[in-house]
């Protein structure tokens, strides 16, 4: 595999300042915590992948009634997360798709590269349908959803249908690591056995006159209408930055997803990290590549600097070179795009 690339949430706000940060996360959930007086917590409001770890995982010093109590708040704050950051993805549909975003999702289809994400939101599966050239026997572009992901997701029956089969058109492949916002289970416990569904959160009605302007737009009040029918009792798919012993864990559908993950790491010639922080708390990823990445030559793209020690403390056996740390998004892109690894 040419190359691997991990994105984080710095990722989606170079795409659009309307997406947030984890950070931007906490006063939102701060106040869904004031709101059903779990003041208790507001010790680790300020750490919104603390605050999902500690609430999705049974906690041994406590009685079976408070650790359910803390399930049905982790439910309560996963649908919050997913109203908050489609309201943000909507913002960031309405601006016009950053040229340097469709260049590099080409790139990306052109060197059938692996994505692997800690993101929610689908501006990447977006940009991939809304970037694509005209299929000349159908008027329509190829087909690169649902089949973009890694691991197969089942479709709601009302989830919007392309023309073509994208098994005859293989390209990049995406791994979200932490759910995304278009999928779904029932929510009950255990996780084990429960299907992931694709509820189509992207536009249903389309035609060849303005392909790109279609895909890249907020959902309208049919869209709306349609993929809350199909969301009806289920839940959003939140994984939060948890360690492995976690549930979330269980479920084949995501065990397969981060086993596809390992798999590219470990056929990758080289690794780019983009907008990823490597927190403390997000145990799973950091133990991902960590034990995934020896030998491996890394670079790193962020606006803060020190994010590259982060990574050398932490993977002392990949190899980071002087010229493999940049500052800026739309940088990396010109030096990828142009020919430059």
């Amino acid at each position: 595999m040419p190359g691997v690339f991990v994105l984080g949430s710095g990722f989606s706000r170079a795409i659009s300042t309307a997406m947030p940060t984890v950070q931007d996360l906490a006063v939102p959930l701060r106040q869904v915590l004031l709101d059903t007086g779990r003041q208790d917590l507001l010790g680790l409001a300020t750490d919104t992948e603390a605050l999902l770890g500690f609430l999705s995982i049974p906690q041994p010093f406590l009685p079976e009634e408070d650790n359910l109590a803390n399930r049905a708040l982790f439910v309560r704050i996963s649908k919050v997360l997913a109203t908050l950051l489609f309201e943000s993805q909507e913002k960031a549909l309405r601006e016009r798709m950053p040229d340097w975003l469709r260049r590099l999702v080409r790139k990306w289809d052109s060197d059938k590269v692996a994505l692997i994400t800690l993101n929610y939101d689908l501006l990447i599966e977006r940009a991939v349908n809304a970037s694509q050239p005209y299929d000349g026997a159908t008027g329509f572009p190829m087909e690169m959803n649902p089949s973009l992901y890694s691991v197969p997701i089942q479709r709601h029956t009302s989830h919007p249908k392309f023309s073509r089969d994208r098994a005859k058109n293989p390209g990049l492949l995406l791994a979200k690591l932490h759910g995304s916002l278009n999928w779904y289970y029932p929510g009950t416990t255990p996780f084990w056995g429960h299907p992931v569904i694709d509820v189509g959160l992207e536009p249903k009605d389309s035609s060849k006159e303005d392909w790109e302007g279609q895909m890249w737009r907020p959902l309208d009040e049919r869209d709306l209408a349609r993929v809350n029918e199909a969301r009806q009792g289920l839940v959003p798919l939140i994984v939060p930055p948890i360690p492995i012993k976690s549930d979330r864990f269980d479920n084949e559908i995501m065990r397969a997803v981060w086993m596809f993950a390992r798999r590219a790491l470990e056929g990758a010639e080289r690794l780019w990290v983009i907008g990823y922080s490597l927190p403390e708390s997000d145990m799973s990823v950091r133990a991902l590549l960590t034990t995934g990445t020896a030998g491996k030559r890394i670079g790193i793209v962020d606006p803060d600097a020190s994010v590259v020690d982060r990574f050398k403390r932490s993977m002392p056996t990949a190899v980071f070179q002087a010229g493999d740390y940049v500052s800026s998004v739309r940088d990396f892109v010109e030096a990828y795009v142009g020919g430059a690894s």
